[in-house]
């Protein structure tokens, strides 16, 4: 008797543990952290956004960084690439994303074209995929476009705001439901200094500041007047852009107005109370002007100090007020 109510009592526990584990299901959750956001998926995998060091992270369900690129987002693009609240009533993400599994990025490849440099690629499930542009000039990043369904972006205005030579080339990294993902890079092409010169003078880039070159910071100033002058910066909608003697706006790019730095994005929106990066980090104010010789504090951890030197650019591996500063610009109070 004693044997056989023993069993009986392991074989409910068993069944109330089989139904407890069957319960243990993830669902997927979004959180902003101060600097950023993550994204936990249903099987355990999460990812990170990192607003400072814009950059994009995965981890596996274990917690192993499986992938890491540079992306400038908004928080909002951010969730709007990466997190899904659709999920059925057990809390797990709909089935139908499994259809997304095995996607792949086919192709990826340049336009036909000696004047204009476009991206071009082909997917799988191509208008439901979430995708990711790095260009690159030997080795080194230029810029990052994202694309929602779509399946090319224009790198012409970015390779000539470089106004550099080189190999070029680019990465795209699709990402669907259901956290599947796949990257493709393209061929090489070769842009040399007459290619340079003929896309600059069709550009926007061929007055003002560049990006990542030598008129940055430190460059030539523009001479156009500031906010409250008739000509020169534009309010659209609480949002400020810059447009040049030439009838263009200033994107993706440094520019010097009254004696102060300003970065324009792709879109031609002026950066403010945030971190910028070119050819270094920079910290733009809640006014848009670059930031120089000032601490700037972290935004997820308040014991984590930044500082910016007289040039804007952030400061590593060195002592500022007898305050060590490592490798990464962190200075720990």
């Amino acid at each position: 008797m004693k044997i056989t109510k023993k069993l009986a009592v392991l074989a409910v526990t068993g069944v109330m543990l089989a139904l407890s584990m069957a319960q243990l299901t993830f669902a997927d959750t979004y959180s902003s952290t101060g600097n950023g956001a993550v994204v936990r998926y249903n099987d355990g995998s999460k990812v990170e956004y990192n607003a400072r060091g814009s950059s994009i992270t995965w981890y596996d369900s274990r917690g192993n960084v499986i992938d890491e690129e540079y992306a400038q987002l908004t928080e909002t693009e951010f969730k709007a690439l990466y997190y899904s609240s659709s999920k059925s009533s057990s809390g797990k993400k709909s089935s139908s994303t499994n259809k997304y599994a095995g996607s792949t990025v086919n192709d990826a490849y340049w336009g036909n074209s000696n004047t204009h440099f476009i991206a071009h690629w082909d997917a799988d499930y191509q208008s439901s995929g979430k995708y990711t542009v790095n260009l690159y000039r030997d080795g080194h990043k230029v810029t990052s476009k994202t694309s929602n369904g779509g399946k090319s972006v224009d790198f012409t205005e970015s390779i000539a705001n470089a106004n550099k030579t080189g190999d070029y080339y680019f990465t795209v990294k699709g990402k669907w439901s259901g956290g599947y993902t796949d990257v493709c890079d393209s061929n090489y092409v070769y842009v040399d200094s007459n290619t340079l010169s003929r896309i600059r003078s069709n550009s926007s880039s061929g007055s003002g500041s560049s990006i990542g070159g030598a008129s940055g910071p430190g460059g030539s100033p523009a001479t156009v007047p500031g906010p409250g002058a008739n000509v020169g910066w534009q309010n659209h909608g609480g949002i400020w852009k810059y447009m040049r003697p030439n009838g263009t706006y200033a994107v993706n790019c440094w520019e010097m107005i009254n004696g102060k730095w300003y970065y324009f994005d792709g879109a031609g929106n002026m950066a403010a109370n945030q971190w910028v990066q070119t050819d270094a980090w920079y910290y733009v104010g809640s006014d848009g002007d670059m930031l120089v010789n000032q601490w700037i504090q972290s935004r997820s951890n308040t014991h984590i100090w930044y500082y910016v030197g007289g040039d804007g650019r952030m400061v590593t591996n060195t002592v500022v007020n007898g305050w060590p500063i490592n490798a990464a610009g962190e200075c720990y109070y």
